[in-house]
């Protein structure tokens, strides 16, 4: 794979240019002809410059897309063929590497929007965890995949959200209000414990101790969240509060673990992704039927991925390490419910 093995980082390399060596990196380690030396040169290309790590990293937010793409008939007929026929060589990567391609043109915003973490104040890789105690004395925990820059000054405390999740438990300060910054709004603690996620669809604020107020980012409407409550934030829109457990989601929190309640399944593999090194792909028309309540394990999402199969008509083919397939798969209506833990649910 010399082609791609002699692109180094250059000072004019473009972000699409970055974006394609990825994609074609991630389709020939998903190949049956990869080899160690392949896999060296690649590794020795992602060490060459933050952006090729970050490319790669980034890569997984937009492959879900291709759920979406491949809902048309012909294109998914290329994927098919992409993924049940996998010792056809380079007809097999020519045909992956179009369908990644494609969804990263559709995609081009919500893939390179996330640049802007690269050089974050903190930040976590993937299937990392971090806490840290900021100069104000309150103490921040970053889950997986997660970047936040700090700018604290004389009269305000202020985090920026640039990616990813993290709990904020917050050291008192009259004098310096505590807020929370995401594209889609702020969070202005008021004495608090609480835990703020981030999407390409919005912010989720989960309080888990006394009272936020949240503002949206066009500012027009304000609301004050208290502990037990979770919202969601769109840049307009802040949504009516449901009620949460806030000792099971910190116990979950502590115990690296994944919490969902009557949550689509393509939102739960979508939440799963943040925590796993490579690619999960499936197709969104199969799986938005299937609905989880589950408590998975985020530091072992292979078993994550085995205890939905377990519960659900779901099929896990794990291609490469770096890359997994979800697929459904005919079961009796019966085995697709549950009574209890670790993953519960129902399919439609």
């Amino acid at each position: 794979m010399s082609n791609i093995a002699d692109q180094g980082a250059k000072p004019a390399e473009t972000r699409s240019a970055v974006v394609r060596q990825a994609a074609e990196w991630l389709v020939l380690l998903a190949s049956p002809e990869a080899s160690a030396a392949d896999e060296a040169a690649f590794n020795a290309w992602v060490q060459a410059d933050p952006a090729h790590r970050n490319a790669v990293v980034t890569m997984r937010g937009f492959v879900g897309k291709l759920s979406a793409v491949a809902s048309d008939t012909s294109q998914r007929a290329v994927l098919q063929q992409a993924l049940h026929k996998p010792a056809s060589g380079r007809g097999w990567r020519n045909a992956v590497a179009a369908m990644l391609l494609l969804g990263a043109m559709l995609g081009s915003w919500q893939l390179l929007n996330p640049w802007s973490a690269m050089f974050a104040d903190l930040s976590t890789e993937t299937a990392e965890w971090k806490n840290e105690v900021l100069p104000d004395q309150s103490h921040l925990a970053l889950a997986s995949a997660t970047a936040v820059d700090i700018n604290f000054s004389a009269h305000e405390r202020k985090l920026a959200l640039l990616k990813g999740e993290i709990l904020v438990d917050v050291a008192p300060d009259p004098e310096r209000p505590f807020i929370v910054q995401t594209p889609h709004g702020t969070m202005r603690a008021l004495g608090t414990r609480f835990v703020v996620t981030l999407t390409d669809s919005g912010t989720t604020l989960t309080m888990l101790h006394s009272k936020v107020e949240a503002k949206t980012e066009a500012q027009d409407q304000t609301r004050i969240v208290s502990a037990g409550e979770q919202v969601v934030l769109s840049a307009e829109h802040i949504s009516t509060p449901v009620a949460i457990d806030t000792e099971s989601v910190a116990a979950a929190w502590s115990a690296h673990q994944l919490m969902v309640q009557d949550q689509p399944m393509d939102q739960v593999l979508d939440k799963l992704w943040r925590y796993r090194r490579g690619i999960v792909m499936y197709r969104t028309a199969d799986m938005e039927a299937m609905h989880v309540s589950a408590l998975l394990p985020l530091d072992d999402t292979d078993r994550a991925l085995q205890l939905l199969a377990s519960s659900f008509p779901l099929r896990i083919r794990h291609l490469t390490p770096w890359l997994s397939w979800v697929e459904k798969v005919e079961r009796p209506q019966s085995a697709a419910r549950v009574s209890q833990a670790p993953a519960q649910g129902s399919s439609k």
